[in-house]
């Protein structure tokens, strides 16, 4: 008798034990997206959303004339259009609306390694590290990737933190670019 109830206690005990470990897991990304967004940053990038436009054309300017430093940061361009400015250096492009210069820049393109993803990286991927960050996978709409050359079929991946979007660019499931846009500062 007391062998069985010391082989029944011992059961009860077991099991309470195995199912005290059961407890729903809730999933982590491997990159905290929402983090750098909301800062409004890409880990990779020099400047982020907000930085003086000012202080980053003087700062790649003269980068740019340094010749060593040249080769590094590629070509250095400012492009103004009818209601933004481009400020480019071939891996970055920041941009920032005309009307709305005081605010800083509100848009940038990462065109090297983003948020850890390499150029060429696919969307399964990005996906898989994101999850579980809710996520809209469609078609780029007509001039939302202005900043991208060409008219290639673009796919985007969307993901939106308050008042900031990351978007990962592909081309044929090929990471191509990535965006940060600060929404309440860029209307474009």
């Amino acid at each position: 008798m007391k062998k069985t109830i010391c082989i029944l206690l011992a059961g009860l005990c077991c099991f309470f034990i195995t199912s005290c470990g059961k407890t729903q897991k809730t999933k982590t990304p491997e990159i905290d997206l929402q983090y750098y967004a909301l800062l409004g940053q890409i880990p990779e990038s020099p400047y982020k959303l907000g930085e003086n436009p000012e202080i980053i054309k003087e700062e790649l300017s003269a980068k740019a004339e340094d010749t060593e430093e040249t080769e590094e940061i590629g070509v250095f361009s400012i492009s103004e259009g009818e209601t933004s400015v481009r400020i480019d250096n071939g891996e970055f492009a920041f941009f920032y609306e005309i009307d709305k210069e005081s605010s800083g820049i509100s848009y940038i393109v990462d065109f090297t390694d983003a948020y850890h993803f390499e150029p060429g990286s696919i969307i399964s991927d990005v996906k898989q590290k994101l999850d579980p960050y809710p996520v809209t996978e469609r078609e780029a709409k007509e001039g939302e990737l202005f900043a991208l050359f060409g008219d290639t079929p673009r796919t985007v991946l969307e993901y939106n933190f308050e008042k900031r979007k990351v978007m990962f660019v592909f081309e044929d499931n090929a990471l191509v670019a990535t965006i940060l846009t600060d929404t309440d500062k860029w209307s474009n």
